[in-house]
């Protein structure tokens, strides 16, 4: 299942995407949970976790486009579709790296054809999973959705967007080389914690913020570089 947030303050247009969605899950055998919510300053002023966001430009106080270039301060990946019918500001899409342009009135046929580049691009991230050997057998980890890696003693949590946790006996040092084969964006931040730069929602001078709603700290002697790293990420580096 794929959640997916639609930020439309028109009720009509609404519902026009979520048909457009159901018979879109209908035709390839998917199932999609779906949310509304109906200005960017609701969207910005909590966590709203998503595997697809559709937004539109033209909305009440912030304007779509700037909602998207906050989320793109802490998120970079989350597949993005903007559906207005400000066609002009198609061109400032690319700027916060949205995969589409819906025009108003929503048509299938355009929204298929979008959705299918949305799918290819979920698909490819989905691709990039750790093996995790378990005391309950083999864990497949997508690390779209790890959040952070933490080891205590002799057993390492990969702690999971959703709340989630996986346990098995490791060290945070074979952890990393995994990660770092698979190009994963992954930071230490101390001795026993990697974060996934992907899900830093805030970060403040002694800790980030994470999507799950976790805090961790950085050490004092890992601080700096990490910084620097997440600058260089979240700044498009």
């Amino acid at each position: 299942m794929y959640r997916v947030l639609i930020v439309e303050d028109t009720d009509a247009e609404a519902i026009a995407l979520e048909r457009c969605l159901s018979r879109y899950a209908g035709e390839h055998s998917m199932r999609f949970q779906t949310r509304r919510l109906r200005s960017a300053v609701e969207f910005l002023e909590g966590s709203h976790p998503a595997d697809i966001v559709f937004m539109d430009i033209d909305l009440p106080g912030l304007t779509g486009m700037e909602a998207a270039e906050a989320l793109r301060e802490y998120d970079r990946e989350t597949p993005l579709v903007f559906v207005t019918n400000l066609a002009q500001y198609a061109v400032h899409g690319y700027a916060v790296d949205a995969l589409g342009f819906i025009i108003k009135p929503v048509a299938f046929g355009d929204f298929s054809l979008c959705m299918d580049r949305v799918m290819r691009a979920l698909r490819r991230r989905q691709r990039l999973t750790l093996t995790v050997p378990t005391r309950d057998g083999v864990r497949m980890v997508a690390i779209a959705d790890l959040a952070f890696v933490d080891v205590r003693g002799h057993d390492a949590t990969y702690h999971l967007a959703d709340g989630s946790t996986v346990t098995q006996r490791a060290t945070l040092s074979s952890i990393s080389r995994q990660l770092k084969e698979l190009g994963a964006p992954f930071i230490s931040v101390s001795a026993s914690c990697l974060v996934n730069m992907a899900h830093i929602s805030r970060v403040h001078s002694d800790e980030v913020n994470l999507s799950d709603g976790s805090s961790v700290f950085f050490s004092r002697g890992k601080k700096r570089a990490a910084l620097e790293r997440i600058a260089d990420y979240l700044g498009g580096a």
